[in-house]
């Protein structure tokens, strides 16, 4: 089976981006959140706390953390930007499917390939033959045949480990890798570093929630009923152009706007953006018209009720 590769902000935000949040259960620091999309098991995942610990669980793993009374205290911040090393060495429970760390087939062929040139050039350094090149050449071909070829055979790296250590050099013994059991190939698991980045998502959302009063949200922040009854075009039309206007640009997962010259949302790190609809002088004249009738109806509500 073909490993996939390592997740980054993008690949979650693909998967989980649009969630909506269910609150079940929020007494202080005991707490209980599901994030779904309408429900649906496919990359839903939970957030419990309790004093001292957070587990997060659901389609991607479960992992266990304990630091601090609140842990929505120690993984929250503003950006989706995740520590694995550090919360790392926070974990109490480990996904007996997942894991914490796994092998790289990609860390494997990079220690072998920098063994190789290491000592092929310290050979080089005093070899007079002209023809040491073809020489060398051919050594590294029975080094892709012999060892490299062995990742094919398994997932935890086993056949290539066993494949190096018994490989001999017909070049030098220095070519050899005799001592390459000492080699730490593993990076973070897919599903530890998923998981991470949806707790500082969670969080996120969860915050959202908290300062506005509401008792839900979604990755987008429309509901399903505001979808139906809006087009993202009909939502996003002036807005965008009075984003554009202004030097900034939208994001097209939670549709907050950045600074027109950074790769990635400030609000929830996405990388995709929304395109501006072409506009002229008429457009952005409407669009200043509709939000100040937008301004001009929310301070008419407001001293209405006496604010």
């Amino acid at each position: 089976m073909m490993k996939e590769k390592q997740c980054d902000v993008e690949r979650f935000l693909r998967d989980a981006g649009a969630h909506q949040m269910d609150i079940e259960l929020d007494n202080g620091v005991h707490r209980s959140i599901k994030f779904s999309r309408d429900g649906s098991s496919c990359y839903y995942f939970r957030l419990n706390t309790w004093p001292g610990h957070l587990c997060i669980s659901g389609d991607m793993g479960t992992y266990v953390f304990a630091r601090v009374p609140d842990m929505f205290e120690f993984f929250r911040n503003r950006k989706l930007e995740i520590n694995p090393g550090y919360w790392g060495e926070k974990l109490q429970g480990v996904d007996k499917t997942s894991g914490y760390m796994e092998f790289s087939k990609e860390n494997f062929r990079d220690r072998v390939k920098e063994h190789f040139d290491r000592q092929a050039n310290q050979l080089r350094d005093n070899e007079a033959d002209a023809d040491f090149e073809a020489t060398i050449a051919d050594e590294w071909a029975r080094i892709e045949n012999e060892v490299l070829s062995r990742l094919d055979d398994d997932d935890d790296g086993r056949a290539a480990f066993s494949a190096a250590m018994e490989y001999e050099s017909q070049l030098d013994d220095s070519l050899n890798f005799s001592d390459f059991w000492e080699i730490n190939c593993d990076e973070f698991s897919f599903h530890f570093v998923w998981c991470l980045y949806a707790i500082v998502w969670g969080i996120q959302q969860y915050d959202k929630v908290k300062a506005d009063g509401s008792d839900k949200a979604d990755g987008s922040d429309w509901s399903d009923k505001e979808r139906e009854t809006m087009s993202r075009e009909e939502i996003d039309a002036d807005y965008l152009i009075l984003c554009d206007a202004m030097g900034f640009r939208v994001c097209g997962v939670c549709h907050l706007a950045s600074p027109a010259d950074v790769d990635k949302c400030e609000s929830c790190g996405g990388a995709e953006f929304l395109a501006c609809p072409k506009y002229g002088d008429d457009e952005l004249h409407q669009a200043l018209e509709g939000a100040s009738a937008v301004l001009g109806a929310a301070k008419e509500a407001g001293n209405n009720n006496g604010l």
